[in-house]
């Protein structure tokens, strides 16, 4: 980086970089610096006008730095601003030696040939500016300015010369220096000093987990059984599962690097999960001694824990009105039913044509987690009915027909309560 100085350093090396290339096409050539007047070139005599007509922010590296104060004011770091100078070079001379041509065509063959702004030509600008220019550091620069040349139509050649008030035109070339960067001389906050070196080294493992299902595919995930997590790196070592608030290390015989089945038990997670929507998570903690930010872990996937129901007891009224059923429902739940969880019960009645249905609400447990609630019911139609419960908005999984030889093989047989 360089100081506040940069701008007129870097305008002053190529500077002189001109008037060397002006005296290999004319050898009395001079240089003038800043916009040309109506008396630029008045004598005659061969000169090269230099003139920086504007200055703007580069556009590939305005954003290349983090911001240089933190909220409280203090500074965090230098700030940096990176700028393009445009340049308007114009050359007189005697119209009939062609001399405004000679110079135009030395410079622009050498421009060419050295199309950066190096360290040489720096050192000696600030050398032969040194009362104005010797702080300036922009040799110790790290970035390279480059001398770009810049096209002018005739269109944008009389808007700029309109500028330059009653100046006549001359024979003129544009140029740019690309890249030129300030940074402010303020010194940044001193960092804490270290008080103990610290090296630690963690093994890479990219976790990922793809798919979440249960033993058998489309089948439901149920408590009892087992969850399957597909993916990839779940055979890291010290590698946990973040599971409804729960954290379970998958043993050696339950992981392998793309697989992982965990038995959905309490005495395996050492707690039950309520039925719902939960969230799974592989967490691979930081090595011993390692900072906790080494700590990685998988994107969260959803699944879905559906409940099971079993018909306890039905039609506990001794003495049931005619025509109607009423009594109460006791259903086992697994997992157990958790205080806060909304539990509704689902009848529809086993029937082929215009087949009954009703919803059922529990009364209050005497204490949570319940494994079993009663629903009262009242002025049902009397018939055996299909038993599904929702808890939390998932619906219970209904029991099937397992054998593949029975006529209803895979169609849904159960829970059924006879109401009476």
């Amino acid at each position: 980086m360089s100081n506040h100085l940069a701008i007129a350093t870097a305008t002053a090396a190529l500077g002189r970089i001109l008037h060397g290339a002006a005296q290999e096409g004319v050898q009395a050539a001079e240089l003038r610096y800043g916009p040309p007047d109506v008396k630029t070139g008045a004598e005659g005599k061969p000169l090269v006008n230099l003139f920086l007509y504007q200055v703007q922010p580069n556009a590939q590296n305005r954003n290349a730095h983090m911001p240089g104060r933190r909220a409280d004011g203090g500074i965090a770091n230098r700030s940096r601003v990176a700028l393009d100078l445009r340049y308007l070079l114009s050359f007189y001379g005697e119209a009939g030696k062609f001399e405004p041509e000679r110079m135009a065509g030395a410079v622009a063959a050498m421009l060419e040939d050295r199309p950066i702004l190096d360290r040489d030509a720096i050192r000696k600008a600030i050398a032969d500016s040194h009362a104005v220019l010797g702080d300036s550091d922009l040799e110790e620069a790290l970035a390279r300015i480059r001398i770009v040349p810049e096209s002018h139509s005739l269109e944008d050649l009389s808007r700029l010369w309109s500028v330059l008030f009653q100046v006549p035109y001359a024979l003129s070339l544009g140029y740019v220096l690309s890249h030129v960067s300030i940074e402010t001389g303020g010194p940044p906050r001193t960092p804490l000093p270290v008080a103990k070196p610290r090296l630690s080294v963690a093994p890479f493992a990219r976790l990922r987990i793809e798919e979440v299902a249960a033993e058998e595919r489309n089948a439901p995930i149920l408590w009892g059984g087992a969850l399957v997590l597909h993916g990839r790196g779940l055979a890291a070592p010290e590698l946990a599962l973040r599971l409804g608030g729960l954290m379970v290390v998958p043993a050696a015989a339950e992981a392998t690097a793309e697989e992982i089945r965990l038995p959905l038990t309490a005495a395996r997670l050492g707690a039950e999960l309520r039925a719902g929507f939960h969230q799974v998570q592989a967490v691979l903690p930081a090595p011993p001694g390692a900072p906790a930010h080494l700590t990685r872990a998988s994107e969260a996937r959803g699944f879905v824990l559906r409940p099971r129901v079993a018909v306890l007891a039905a039609g506990l009224n001794p003495n049931p009105p005619v025509g109607m059923a009423k009594g109460r429902l006791r259903v086992q739940f697994v997992p157990a039913v958790a205080a806060g969880q909304e539990v509704s019960l689902l009848l529809d009645e086993a029937a082929a044509a215009a087949p009954a249905s009703a919803t059922l609400l529990p009364e209050a447990p005497a204490a949570f987690p319940a494994a079993a609630l009663e629903f009262p019911y009242e002025g049902l139609k009397p018939a055996s009915y299909l038993v599904r419960a929702m808890v939390d908005g998932v619906a219970s999984a209904p029991e099937t027909e397992a054998d593949p030889a029975s006529p209803q093989f895979g169609e849904i047989t159960g829970p059924l309560a006879a109401l009476a």
